[in-house]
């Protein structure tokens, strides 16, 4: 158990940086309380979001990079937010909450806390299923992440519940753990950006 911790806080911390990154790149001028993600997610609805993370599993199984999987796991957590389940265990059904860097900031601890209190239950489900092992590039795993992106985006936004979003989080962390904790942080947005 220990090991998994200092493994998901590494995986954390690289998820709070590409919150924090994207904070500067999709930030509104003039308006602290959305960025562009909440604009479109209220232009278009969740199903752009829903299909925007399910690109990066495409992406991930082509390409294989760090990179990606962060960006999964981020949204997961930025749609974690926008449902409301720091404000009401059971999330707020309407309107989504706008999702500035503030208050990603701000309930990020909280997010954490819940996938920890999960954790033992995840590390259980992918020792015994199958469909979760990893096979040399990750991509059963991301077959099975992005079959449970196209069953949220078939729901509807009440019905999308912390645990759906949270063991896609995790999932995307087991392989992110299998596949690059050796090198973790070497492929991210934010490490390409200060290398420019």
């Amino acid at each position: 158990m220990e090991e998994t911790k200092v493994s998901l806080d590494k995986f954390l911390d690289l998820v709070r940086n590409q919150f924090e990154y994207g904070g500067k790149k999709y930030a509104l001028s003039g308006d602290n309380q959305k960025e562009s993600t909440d604009v479109l997610f209220d232009k278009y609805g969740k199903n752009w979001l829903i299909g925007t993370i399910d690109k990066y599993t495409f992406r991930f199984k082509n390409l294989a990079r760090e990179r990606d999987l962060l960006k999964i796991a981020t949204y997961m957590y930025i749609l974690w937010l926008k449902r409301g389940f720091f404000v009401l265990s059971q999330g707020i059904n309407d309107p989504p909450i706008d999702t500035n860097l503030k208050i990603k900031s701000e309930y990020f601890d909280l997010f954490n806390k819940r996938v920890l209190e999960r954790i033992d239950i995840f590390n259980d489900l992918t020792t015994r299923k199958s469909k979760f092992s990893l096979d040399e590039n990750g991509v059963l795993c991301l077959n099975s992440i992005s079959s449970y992106l196209g069953e949220m985006a078939n729901k509807q936004w009440k019905d999308i519940s912390e645990y759906n979003l949270i063991i896609i989080f995790y999932y995307t962390y087991y392989v992110w753990d299998k596949k690059f904790l050796a090198t973790a942080g070497s492929d991210t947005d934010t490490n390409n950006e200060d290398k420019k």
